[in-house]
């Protein structure tokens, strides 16, 4: 473990395995520990780079106005600090937004794209979700209710119900309320930034219509039973990214790296083997 100061933050990230850089940016509130279960396997073939975002984890928590664009910005200059010049991106929800934006400031940066439970704008009733949480955690903070809510959009019904999908909900729920109420505030109007849906933006073009400018091989990856971010969403990406490619996680909610980790890394580990032909 080690930390990097960037862009003016302390960045905490770790480092493992050896071969292509692999680098894994979380989403909304999570920090490097959200892959906890995969990079055990991704080690086995790649230089991994988990990091906190700034604002979660470990990192430095400035009280500033939160953007994918900014968020892009630390990853990097945290990357030229670790020498790498390019990397296989991988971005989970609100992370696929990052690596999008981070696509859009350096787009030779990406040997790679992996995107998982992942979004290009938003539709009502996703804003909506993400409007509620604003008001619930401005009520009343990082407390059960709002752990709560995140629980039931983000994991299946079916795993819920399981020992192991319990363990793995309290550990999210524990990581979710390590974050500063206005913060995380300010990550969800980050994501109504990104969507282009707040006051002021209605003429800025979605970032779906810059889609068709990623021209580096992308694997779009989404559970079938993702309530938040359904298939649709993923689909819609895929089709308009002319190297992408679209893989559906059956009986897998929003969290993959989660409730499906071992499924989650091979369908990653077998892309890239294929990007590679095959070595």
């Amino acid at each position: 473990m080690a930390f990097a100061n960037v862009n003016g933050v302390r960045l905490f990230y770790e480092v493992s395995g050896k071969g292509d850089p692999i680098v894994l940016i979380p989403g909304l509130g999570l920090d490097h520990t959200y892959f906890r279960y995969a990079i055990p396997q991704l080690e086995r073939h790649f230089h991994v780079v988990a990091y906190d975002p700034r604002g979660m984890g470990q990192s430095d928590r400035p009280a500033v106005e939160y953007t994918m664009e900014l968020w892009a910005e630390d990853l990097r200059q945290l990357l030229a600090h670790l020498g790498i010049a390019n990397a296989h991106i991988v971005g989970s929800s609100l992370g696929g937004c990052v690596a999008l934006a981070l696509l859009r400031q350096e787009p030779r940066i990406a040997r790679s794209l992996i995107m998982l439970a992942a979004f290009s704008e938003l539709d009502r009733a996703l804003e909506t979700n993400f409007r509620m949480r604003i008001a619930i955690v401005e009520a009343l903070g990082m407390t059960e209710i709002i752990r709560d809510h995140v629980l039931l959009w983000t994991l299946s019904r079916e795993f819920i119900e399981t020992e192991r999908g319990k363990q793995a909900a309290d550990g999210l729920l524990a990581t979710l309320g390590k974050n500063d109420p206005k913060l995380y505030v300010e990550f969800l109007k980050s994501i109504l930034r990104f969507g282009r849906v707040m006051p002021g933006q209605e003429k800025e073009p979605k970032y779906t219509s810059y889609l068709s400018q990623i021209t580096v091989p992308t694997l779009v990856v989404v559970g079938d039973r993702d309530i938040l971010t359904p298939v649709p969403f993923s689909r819609k990406i895929t089709e308009r990214m002319p190297k992408a490619e679209l893989a559906v996680i059956k009986g897998c909610g929003h969290i993959t790296f989660i409730e499906q980790p071992e499924e989650n890394t091979r369908l990653i580990v077998d892309f890239l083997r294929r990007q590679a032909g095959g070595a």
